[in-house]
């Protein structure tokens, strides 16, 4: 029996221990305040962030907006010189072309007033 009573008295004194600490407030305060002041930091520290990719962002769409511009200028200037070759070689052809008609021309013309001397002679 004593040792039901010891026991009892020992579940008697926790409880009161308990009822005791419960009553007690809690001071989270202190630990709530660390945590709101953490978070304000790294809020911040997230906002620094991206503001700082954001200008970077924005820096490299106008690299590469500059880069596209270039790029299209570039095939702009190669197109044109790519039909002033055409046109030069077209010229360079039409030419070498017009000069043999002409030599031709003038071979069936000198053919033509010997043909004709030859039967006027007749």
């Amino acid at each position: 029996m004593k040792l039901d009573d010891l026991t009892h008295k020992l579940r008697l004194r926790e409880e009161a221990r308990r009822k005791q600490e419960a009553k007690k407030p809690c001071d989270h305060a202190p630990v709530m305040n660390q945590l709101e002041t953490m978070l304000k930091s790294k809020e911040n520290e997230y906002k620094h962030a991206r503001e700082n990719l954001m200008k970077v962002l924005s820096a490299k769409e106008k690299e590469l907006q500059t880069t596209s511009m270039a790029i299209k200028s570039c095939r702009a200037q190669s197109e044109t010189i790519r039909k002033q070759k055409l046109n030069t070689e077209a010229n360079v052809i039409g030419f070498d072309k017009i000069n043999e008609l002409v030599a031709r021309l003038k071979d069936a013309q000198k053919i033509n007033t010997d043909l004709t001397s030859e039967v006027q002679s007749l």
